[in-house]
């Protein structure tokens, strides 16, 4: 496993995140997760959170690839 930090320099990144999902809702967890993603370029995510990583993209514009148990 590998923990990675946000720097105070990040937290305008998850604000926009916030900002471009907000019909949605986001709690502030899914906002790091989906910039923390766009930062790494990382797209599989293992979540059960269908309905929001179904719509949240990556700063590339690219869809998650949700892996399931």
């Amino acid at each position: 496993m590998t923990l990675h930090d946000l720097s105070p320099q990040d937290l305008p990144l998850v604000r926009n995140t916030l900002e471009k999902y907000q019909n949605l809702e986001p709690d502030f967890t899914d906002a790091v997760l989906v910039t923390l993603a766009s930062i790494l370029k990382v797209r599989h995510i293992l979540t059960v959170d269908e309905r929001d990583f179904s719509v949240y993209r990556l700063a590339d514009g690219s869809c998650f690839e949700r892996l399931w148990v």
